[in-house]
């Protein structure tokens, strides 16, 4: 058997606890269009904020609480936006078996990629066409379909053999992303946001 018509076979399943941490990275870190917003409204209200402060009633109280007030719109609308999905992942944690929802079994075989939805008894078939991106991590690989469906090929379910053969697949196929972590995106997010703050002092 031939190296491309080499067969690739694992299950796909979350706890509770992954199963937050790769809903959080799907939301935040796989495109940065909404992290990128959040950090600019955060930015935007640290700076305002310390300017405010600054500068204090220079020109008038009344100047002063609108210009707090509309600093703190940037840091309240985010941080209502996180809460929201926060509230939202919780009441879906709390209604769904999240490792019984979420397991998977998935056989790829050359371009042939087949997806078992084990508790609806659902098979999906694919190509190497129909993946949108593969994120490579040390914990585990993430396939992103086109269709929005997600699995993961995670290091204690495959063979390191396995594991390199699925990236070289990948890479063949020109699907491999820049594997982004939570850590990351928060870490930019934080230091762009004191640098608001500071320039707001400076200015």
């Amino acid at each position: 058997m031939g190296e491309s018509k080499k067969t690739v076979e694992f299950m796909s399943s979350l706890v509770e606890k992954s199963y937050k941490k790769v809903a959080y990275w799907n939301l935040f870190c796989r495109k940065l269009i909404l992290p990128g917003l959040l950090t600019a409204m955060y930015a935007y209200g640290a700076f305002s904020i310390v300017r405010a402060l600054k500068i204090g009633n220079t020109y008038g109280v009344s100047q002063f609480v609108v210009s707090i007030c509309f600093a703190l719109l940037g840091v309240i609308m985010p941080s209502v936006v996180l809460f929201m999905n926060e509230n939202r992942m919780r009441k879906e944690m709390k209604s769904h078996n999240i490792p019984e929802d979420t397991r998977k079994f998935i056989r790829m075989s050359g371009d042939e990629i087949s997806l078992l939805r084990m508790k609806k008894n659902e098979m999906l078939e694919y190509t190497w066409e129909d993946v949108e991106g593969v994120y490579s991590f040390p914990e585990r690989v993430i396939f992103s379909m086109k269709d929005k469906q997600i699995f993961m090929a995670d290091s204690d379910k495959i063979s390191d053999e396995d594991r390199a053969y699925l990236l070289k697949k990948a890479e063949e196929n020109h699907v491999i992303k820049k594997a982004i972590s939570l850590q990351t995106v928060l870490l930019v997010c934080i230091v762009i946001v004191l640098v608001a703050a500071g320039l707001g002092w400076l200015l």
